[in-house]
């Protein structure tokens, strides 16, 4: 029951910090952009920075793409989002992994070991189509890291998952973009 109660505390502080840190204006859209068009390596490596911890404080990824793209142009844009994406997802599952191990396990309701059990047959598929959907959705990668699930296929299924729900958000963003222009 501890590790119980450590995961819920440090989701309830990310939680508690992201909705604080929104009002002060460092995850905002105009600030992101500025930054990665005056100073590129500092950026990206700022910009990965921002995306982990947002992620962690359930700051939106799309919020990330749509500032890579506005600053960096649509190619650069995605691939460093992906790239953050994918250090994103690895980082938390590491930290959530740590406190929590297998915690979703413990859980004996029938429909979650039902759950778990398909997760088992089928880990890599069942992440390549939870990344579709949900791409880099920090409640997922909260769920996927307390599930038990090994590493490697959480990595294979997120890498294989990954790209093409980005690429589809990069593509939209940009055609809004353009029409706004």
């Amino acid at each position: 029951m501890k590790r119980f109660y450590k995961v819920l505390l440090l989701i309830s502080i990310l939680f508690i910090l992201g909705f604080f840190l929104k009002d002060l204006g460092i995850f905002k859209l105009q600030n992101i952009q500025e930054i990665l068009r005056n100073h590129f390596l500092l950026a990206s490596l700022s910009f990965i920075s921002l995306f982990i911890v947002g992620n962690l404080l359930q700051i939106p990824g799309v919020v990330f793409l749509a500032a890579a793209i506005l600053g960096l142009g649509q190619i650069s844009g995605y691939f460093l989002t992906l790239f953050a994406a994918y250090l994103s997802c690895i980082i938390g599952f590491y930290i959530i992994n740590f406190l929590g191990k297998d915690l979703i396990r413990e859980i004996k309701k029938p429909w979650v070991i039902k759950i778990l059990n398909k997760l088992d047959q089928y880990p890599i598929s069942i992440v390549i189509l939870l990344r579709l959907v949900f791409q880099t959705y920090p409640p997922l990668n909260y769920t996927l890291a307390l599930s038990g699930i090994k590493f490697r296929d959480y990595l294979i299924g997120s890498l294989i998952g990954l790209p093409v729900p980005i690429y589809i958000y990069t593509f939209f963003i940009e055609e809004i973009v353009q029409k706004l222009k």
